[in-house]
């Protein structure tokens, strides 16, 4: 099984929910580094199939909700391990 990470050149983002910059590669926009909540660390999104890249920052933003993480991964993640406990 092999794993790949989101890797490029990026401008830390404003300390507040919602402000991102742009993650590039190459000088291609990759992705983007995004503040999910206020002073966390931030979250690194991509576009996805038939998804633009905005597009998938509103949906990890509204999938966020007392946490950093989007819920949706966090439940999957929460459940993962208590399986392997």
């Amino acid at each position: 099984m092999s794993s790949t990470w989101l890797t490029g050149a990026y401008s830390e983002p404003g300390r507040y929910k919602r402000e991102y910059t742009h993650l590039r590669q190459s000088g291609e926009v990759i992705g983007a580094v995004v503040r999910t909540r206020k002073d966390v660390r931030p979250l690194f999104v991509s576009v996805g199939y038939h998804i633009s890249l905005q597009d998938s920052i509103e949906i990890v933003l509204r999938c966020c909700g007392r946490y950093r993480l989007p819920e949706p991964l966090r439940s999957a993640h929460s459940l993962a391990r208590k399986r392997a406990d």
